[in-house]
């Protein structure tokens, strides 16, 4: 989930459900998009909502959050997306957080994945972190906003998106086995549900405008390259 805050002379802020499918931020003119995206379950501070029912939504922010104007002004006159982060923290800190918890499965089946890659069987999950799989299929969908094998397959074409990113590999079988694709065929038949295209026009056209390539999912927010910086990582978010 992201939190979009778009500061300019009409600041506003909106919530971005858990993406399944590649969308772009239309920024307005004058305006700049200040983003966070949120840890897992992080959206409880805000609303005990299922976020499932967010998913591939983006709808007003200020159902959730209060006094939402008086927190734009300061980040539009802010000087440095650190200096925002600060802004955001310090309210985000005197926020109830009664209603948030951290799911000690989910958040272990998270760690699990991103090992993996994304590259593992639901039932091998769900034997790791000891619940079944409806379960762990329920709690993603609460706290996340997709089931278990929708978030294994986006992370699974994270890794294999950005390694195609970075090394431009001749041979996209390779890179198909190595994360876990059946062949090459397969792979592209997963990017073309998530990003509308082949990993064979990512690799040889994608490069002259990675600014539309955002992925999905973020594995590590510091290993993001997007300018601005376009998540936050902090310790209660």
């Amino acid at each position: 989930m992201t939190l979009v805050f778009m500061l300019g002379p009409h600041a506003h802020g909106e919530v971005m459900g858990c993406n399944t499918v590649l969308r772009e931020l239309v920024v307005p003119p004058k305006m700049t998009a200040y983003c966070v995206r949120l840890r897992a379950g992080a959206f409880r501070f805000f609303s005990h909502i299922d976020v499932s029912e967010l998913t591939d939504q983006t709808v007003p922010m200020g159902q959730w959050v209060p006094n939402l104007e008086k927190l734009c002004q300061p980040m539009r006159y802010a000087e440095s997306f650190h200096e925002r982060n600060i802004i955001l923290q310090r309210f985000v800190d005197k926020l109830d957080g009664k209603c948030f918890y951290i799911n000690e499965k989910l958040q272990k089946s998270i760690d699990f994945i991103k090992d993996r890659e994304g590259i593992l069987k639901i039932q091998s999950l769900a034997d790791e972190v000891e619940c079944t799989t409806r379960y762990l299929s329920r709690i993603f969908l609460q706290h996340v906003g997709v089931a278990t094998k929708m978030y294994c397959q986006i992370y699974q074409l994270n890794a294999s998106l950005q390694s195609i990113l970075e090394t431009r590999p001749k041979s996209l079988l390779d890179t198909s086995i190595t994360y876990g694709y059946v062949d090459q065929t397969h792979m592209n038949r997963v990017y073309r549900k998530f990003l509308f295209c082949t990993a064979y026009e990512l690799k040889n056209y994608g490069l002259k405008d990675m600014s539309r390539i955002e992925r999905l999912m973020d594995p590590d927010p510091s290993m993001l390259e997007f300018k601005p910086p376009y998540f936050l990582r902090a310790t209660t978010l």
